[in-house]
Order: C-alpha cells, then sequence, then structure tokens
C-alpha cells in the first residue's frame, strides 16, 4: 500500500467514527426527550402510611379518590386496606386488595391456610373467590366499571408450569398470553376493554409492557429502558408503570407520550394505578429502604408541563 495514502484512510476512518458518535448521542437525546422529567409543578405529591405499618404499598384507586392497597403489619404477614379520605380500613388478612372501581368494587387475592393463592371481588358486604379453573393459584389485579377483572394464574402444560393473564367477565374466563412469551401478567383495564400488563422472553431476562385490546397487542417500552412494566390504565388511555434504565428505576405516566414521574427525593418510584382524573397512587422507597404510599394529582393552576 502507498504510505502516502495511509492519513486519508485514517482521515476516512475518523470522519466515519465521528458520524457514528453524533447518530448515538442524538439517539440517546431522542430517548432522553421522550421520557423527560415531568414538571414539578403539573403534580402535587401527598404522601401515607397505614397506621403503624411498617411498610404501605398503594395499588388502585377510582374516580371518588378511593385507595387501595396492602401494607404490612406485625409479624411481616401482608394485608389489604382501603383508604377513603383519611380513614383506612383493613379488606383482607394475608393479602392484597389491588384494584377499585367506581362502584366501590374491590379485587385482590389472598393466601389461605395452605399456602394456596385465589383471587377475591368485594362488593358491599358480599365477597366472591375467583379461580381460574385447572389453576394452581389466581391473582386478580385490576377491576373495571363493568365488573371485568384481570390478572394471571399458574398452571401445568407440556411444557410444565406456566404463567398467564386473564380477563374473568363473570364466570367466564378468558386467558391472555402473549405468543412466544415465557409469561404473561394482566395487570389494569379499563372500560374500552384495553387491557395492560407485562411480559417477558428469553426465559424471563427481557421484560417489557403490553396493551392488548380484542385479541391484539401491542408492546410497550419506555425508549432506552432495560425492563419496562404496565400496571394500570383509566379510560382515557393514559397509562402508569416503572422502567429501569442506565439511571435506575423510574415511575412513568404515558397521556400519548412518556413521561418520568418520580416522587421527589425518593430511590425508587412505582406507579401502580390511574383513575379518570389522572390521579396517579403507588409507592416509592426513601432512603432507609422503607415503601411509603404516594397520590400525585394533577396541579389544576399549573402553567408548564406536558
Amino acid at each position: 500500500m502507498d504510505v502516502r495514502r495511509k492519513p486519508f484512510l485514517i482521515a476516512a476512518l475518523l470522519i466515519l467514527i465521528l458520524l457514528l458518535y453524533v447518530r448515538l448521542r442524538d439517539a440517546q437525546a431522542k430517548a432522553e426527550a421522550e421520557a423527560e422529567d415531568i414538571y414539578p409543578s403539573s403534580y402535587r405529591f401527598t404522601t401515607f402510611d397505614f397506621p403503624a405499618a411498617s411498610s404501605t404499598f398503594a395499588l388502585g384507586i377510582n374516580d371518588r379518590g378511593q385507595i387501595v392497597g396492602t401494607y404490612v403489619g406485625t409479624g411481616g404477614t401482608s394485608h389489604g386496606f382501603l383508604r377513603s379520605g383519611n380513614n383506612f380500613t383493613t379488606i383482607v388478612d394475608a393479602g392484597e386488595a389491588t384494584g377499585i372501581n367506581n362502584l366501590g368494587e374491590i379485587v385482590g387475592w389472598r393466601i389461605d391456610s395452605h399456602g394456596f393463592f385465589h383471587g377475591f371481588a368485594v362488593s358491599g358486604e358480599s365477597s366472591v373467590q375467583l379461580d381460574v379453573p385447572g389453576a394452581t393459584f389466581t391473582v386478580t389485579y385490576g377491576v373495571n366499571d363493568q365488573g371485568e377483572s384481570v390478572g394471571y394464574f399458574n398452571s401445568y402444560d407440556v411444557d410444565g408450569l406456566q404463567n398467564r393473564g386473564f380477563v374473568a367477565s363473570g364466570p367466564r374466563m378468558t386467558t391472555i398470553d402473549v405468543p412466544g412469551a415465557f409469561y404473561t401478567l394482566a395487570a389494569g383495564l379499563n372500560s374500552r376493554g384495553e387491557v395492560v400488563g407485562t411480559y417477558s422472553e428469553n426465559n424471563g431476562n427481557i421484560v417489557h409492557g403490553f396493551l392488548y385490546l380484542k385479541g391484539n397487542f401491542t408492546t410497550i417500552d419506555v425508549p432506552g429502558a432495560w425492563l419496562t412494566e404496565v400496571n394500570g390504565i383509566n379510560d382515557r388511555g393514559q397509562y402508569v408503570g416503572f422502567y429501569v434504565d442506565q439511571t435506575g428505576l423510574h415511575g412513568f405516566l404515558n397521556r400519548g407520550r412518556f413521561t418520568r414521574l418520580d416522587m421527589p427525593l425518593a430511590r425508587a418510584t412505582l406507579p401502580y394505578g390511574i383513575n379518570n382524573r389522572g390521579q396517579v397512587v403507588g409507592f416509592f422507597t426513601d432512603e432507609k429502604g422503607r415503601s411509603h404510599g404516594f397520590l400525585a394529582s394533577p396541579n389544576p393552576f399549573a402553567t408548564a408541563g406536558p
């Protein structure tokens, strides 16, 4: 090779590296713009804890502002709760209350004396156990105003023990299974029949969110995230969840675009429910590793924000 050509080859290589760097930088900037911080003035955060609990987790909210979730009490046992105003009521022992609709119907799950998991639905003074036929356990997560509920179950088939999502409408159970997924977990649904949840591939090493409607699945991934979980959706199609990227674990809200939703000064923020007023509930961990419930309410006087 003519040694006089080497400087030109080196220059060409440097230009190629520079162009590649610029493309990667622009892609990163685009991802950060698509998942930008929520404006502090756009939401008001309120924290709360079940009295004397070591940890509190808020998991669902209806349009009346009633919140359900779980707390860890004496001995490390989980209990489901209802919060109306500032009043707390224990709904279930050895379990969780995970969803509530605008009629006040509550769903969740409990563990029986033999260690088996069962879904349940509570309406007024009546309670119904929800079990997928043939399942070894059933967990119910969300309920809409039509009384339809979602969750997941596990059962054995030719491939062994499998986790699959379900939609329950009265006595009818419909399985939700993302094609090719290692597991599928249905977490929330709205009155339009849209279901959100999480699925994994590659033996559980890769985790995505999903939206399901009338037999069709859409994968949901926060740009730049290694893991995305979607937990709740309202009747306007707005949904919440959390993701993990190189900076840590963050909450998000999607109102047509991804917006980071982090509790100020929290180590981690995990949103789980959103109502039709745009109020978001979930929990966060503090600097000591304790979990607390939060309510994030839109600020009607905000003048800036996405």
